[in-house]
């Protein structure tokens, strides 16, 4: 597998997206790298979830954070802790840790990024905390060592001091939001060229073209179609 693909909410394209089985499959192909996303339950347990709500993935009406753990676990929800095996299996595996902002605005920032700091502590050095939130990147920085990656709404937050600041060690870039041609390169950020990384990128067509003009990284849900163009 291409360290350069990351694995998005697992091998979503064959398990359901954003849990353990997800995760694991997609170590199992061969990934270096995956990504999930983070929501807290009502007691503020750290799970694996994309959504507030659950009608999209669960199929059942309810916001993921007024959800008891036990309910969450009736309907197949992971614990971000529940990941630790994974690392002893698979030595060179990393994870892409994205701190939502749907918890952050109902339970804090910090209570958020502690909750999941005491959850990844057994694996902690294979995480990277990502977000859309320069505040919670910030506290991060300010909390942990570990590094972080800002995921951008757009593509004119880089000339944000805020961001600068920062200093992130990967970007995330939605592919729509890229120019048709060109180079894709970054100048310094504060003194440092973070790692580019673009979702959702299906056709190894269309990644190899990204990395030839200066991405880094793609994400994708279908990881397989990589591993058969390898």
């Amino acid at each position: 597998m291409n360290p350069k693909v990351c694995a998005h909410r697992g091998f979503a394209a064959e398990h359901t997206e954003n849990t353990f089985a997800s995760i694991a499959a997609a170590y199992k192909l061969g990934c270096r790298w995956a990504e999930c996303d983070i929501q807290l339950s009502a007691e503020g347990v750290p799970l694996l979830y994309h959504d507030a709500s659950l009608k999209r993935i669960s199929r059942v009406s309810g916001d993921i954070r007024k959800t008891p753990l036990a309910r969450a676990r009736e309907l197949g929800i992971t614990r971000l802790a529940s990941l630790a095996p994974l690392f002893k299996r698979h030595p060179q595996a990393k994870l892409f840790v994205e701190l939502k902002t749907e918890s952050m605005r109902s339970l804090g920032r910090e209570a958020v990024l502690d909750a999941v700091l005491k959850a990844i502590r057994p694996f902690e050095r294979r995480c990277v905390l990502i977000s859309f939130d320069i505040a919670a990147l910030a506290l991060a920085r300010q909390k942990t060592k570990l590094p972080i990656g800002f995921v951008m709404s757009n593509r004119f937050q880089l000339r944000l001091g805020s961001v600068a600041a920062l200093r992130p060690d990967f970007v995330f870039r939605d592919l729509r939001s890229l120019a048709k041609k060109g180079d894709l390169r970054l100048a310094p950020i504060n003194g440092q060229v973070p790692r580019q990384c673009v979702w959702e990128v299906p056709d190894p067509k269309v990644a190899a073209g990204l990395f030839a003009r200066g991405i880094d990284m793609i994400e994708t849900f279908a990881v397989d179609r990589y591993l058969e163009s390898a």
